[in-house]
């Protein structure tokens, strides 16, 4: 309870768990929504931990790096609950960068799994010996295997105050600066979000900024679920892509760019 605000916070203890009440409630319920498809709460539940299996597979275990750029997908965000049943450290990059930009972020962070677009595998080959990475795995390969490999449950449980996510800082004055995020920090955002504010299953909100961005998963998939809703996930930025999706989708909450909202 936060007395000075008066709300009270009924937030889950881990990412594994912020789907559970969603669950238990309606897991039939619409989750998340692509340009790919649409899944319900059982649905991406089965999804997420398809995706542990598949991050186990590549090697990953708690306390390691794995990195993602991907475009605005559901291979993002599944890839990224997957990682965090594995007790992972999440690590966004943005495919806007340069590749000596990448380079940096994943060298910096001692990411050992990149999850990445066919043009940022090409364009990091020259820059591998620089990097610990153990595995490139491109989109369409990761795609495959988090569908393909069985879904892994029985984990051992994750410690929500251990590093989950690092947030890297835009690098205008210097380098950019890794901040780093507990689980617990990342659901925090969400559950205030949605006591002071009354979400409940019928927000529907859709985003059309880069999830590489880590505040981005903290304000799509974790606040979301904490409410019951449904995620759209755009992959457009322009004005009228963005206006079309949220005519499609019937959308009720939106963040983007001022200029795009003008």
């Amino acid at each position: 309870m936060d007395e000075d605000a008066g709300v009270t916070l009924d937030m889950p203890a881990t990412v594994t768990d912020v789907l559970t009440k969603a669950l238990a409630a309606e897991p039939e319920r619409e989750a998340l929504v692509s340009r790919r498809g649409r899944w319900t709460y059982r649905e991406l539940d089965d999804a997420a931990a398809r995706a542990a299996g598949a991050l186990a597979a590549l090697g990953v275990r708690a306390g390691d790096r794995v990195a993602a750029c991907l475009p605005n997908e559901a291979d993002i965000v599944v890839a990224f609950h997957g990682a965090m049943r594995l007790g992972a450290i999440w690590v966004g990059v943005n495919r806007a960068l340069a590749a000596p930009e990448k380079a940096f972020l994943l060298a910096d962070s001692q990411s050992s799994v990149l999850l990445c677009d066919a043009a940022t595998a090409a364009e990091l080959g020259a820059h591998r010996g620089e990097l610990d990475l153990r595995e490139v795995v491109e989109e369409t390969s990761w795609h495959a295997l988090a569908e393909e490999t069985p879904a892994v449950r029985d984990l051992p449980p994750v410690d929500p105050f251990a590093p989950a996510g690092i947030a890297y800082t835009s690098g205008t004055t210097g380098r950019p600066k890794g901040a780093v995020h507990s689980q617990h920090n990342l659901l925090v955002p969400g559950a205030v979000l949605v006591a002071s504010r009354g979400y409940d299953a019928s927000l529907r909100k859709g985003d059309c900024l880069p999830l590489t961005i880590l505040n981005m998963v903290v304000l799509t998939t974790l606040l979301v679920a904490q409410a019951g809703g449904t995620c759209v996930v755009m992959d457009q930025i322009h004005a009228e892509g963005v206006a079309e999706w949220i005519e499609r989708e019937r959308v009720t909450v939106w963040n983007g760019p001022p200029p795009v909202l003008h």
